[in-house]
């Protein structure tokens, strides 16, 4: 008798991270995913994740009673929204708890939102930490999920680097380490881990590696053969490129190196982190990822 599979939904699951998710929950074997996409979204997008097997559910957010229809039958719901979508969490959270959703996964992924003092240190993740309260409040169980930086985008032009043109870009400490993990490992273990009881009401840490900017540079020197003219930018340069920024989102990039500069970057030690069962080895660590990698963002 086969065993009954979980209904899950992934919001934003044709964006960069939510794709990685869907594959994730598909090769897993234990869910059966729906990807809950915004009405008029490129269809071309959605086609791979239906090949894989996921059914794509139509909604416009606007009206909160499309997205509670797209949403009753669902167990879980794992939000992977990006930065312009993070202040709507709070309503994806009251429409999951309309529909009888079990638990809610907010869009965390990133940075450890939930360290101690961060809230002061890093108001910038507000719109986390409303979605956060608002969770908790809701009734519904949780997971928040951190993983550190993404293995994909941590060495594009995203963050000052230009491998294929031969030029880096590091800011303030580069002894710092820092946790970066591949979005594929990031899709296999979140699928994993939430099957796990521990995961419930609580905050799972994926990390694929710790590593510093001065040693990811020698990484990708020896991976690629090239060697990288590197531009330093110290501290207080850092600190002086923030507050020239016009507005917050400008500075965003350099408020997340400052994070990395200041030790607070790294989410958590390697052997403290949840530990994957089916998967126990990176699929992708910046030396097995780098000698064939564009480095381009686009193509993660």
């Amino acid at each position: 008798m086969a065993t009954k599979k979980h209904t899950a939904a992934v919001i934003g699951g044709s964006g960069l991270l939510g794709k990685h998710i869907v594959s994730g929950l598909l090769e897993n074997g234990s869910y059966d995913v729906t990807v809950i996409s915004r009405k008029g979204s490129d269809e071309s997008k959605l086609a791979p994740l239906v090949a894989k097997g996921a059914k794509v559910a139509h909604v416009d957010f606007a009206e909160q009673d499309s997205l509670v229809s797209a949403l009753k039958g669902q167990e879980i719901v794992i939000s992977t929204v990006g930065a312009a979508a993070l202040a709507e969490q709070p309503k994806l959270i009251e429409a999951a708890k309309a529909a009888g959703v079990r638990r809610f996964v907010p869009s965390e992924f990133g940075l450890d939102s939930c360290a101690p003092g961060i809230r002061e240190y890093f108001p910038a993740l507000g719109y986390k930490y409303a979605a956060q309260d608002a969770l908790k409040a809701s009734g519904l169980e949780y997971t928040f999920i951190i993983t550190g930086f993404f293995l994909e985008t941590q060495f594009t032009s995203v963050f000052y680097w230009d491998v294929p043109g031969g030029k880096v870009t590091v800011k303030g400490d580069t002894t710092q380490p820092f946790t970066v993990t591949s979005l594929v490992d990031v899709g296999r273990w979140t699928a994993e881990a939430l099957l796990d009881p521990a995961s419930k009401n609580a905050t799972v840490y994926l990390v694929g590696e710790n590593i510093t900017y001065d040693e990811a540079v020698k990484t990708v020197e020896k991976a690629t053969g090239k060697r990288l003219e590197v531009t330093r930018a110290s501290k207080e340069e850092l600190e002086a490129a923030i507050a020239g920024a016009p507005n917050l989102w400008a500075s965003f990039v350099d408020l997340l190196l400052r994070a990395i500069s200041d030790g607070r970057g790294l989410t958590v030690a390697k052997d403290k982190a949840w530990k994957s069962k089916a998967h126990p080895t990176p699929a992708r660590t910046l030396a097995s990822w780098a000698p064939t990698a564009s480095f381009q963002a686009a193509d993660a």
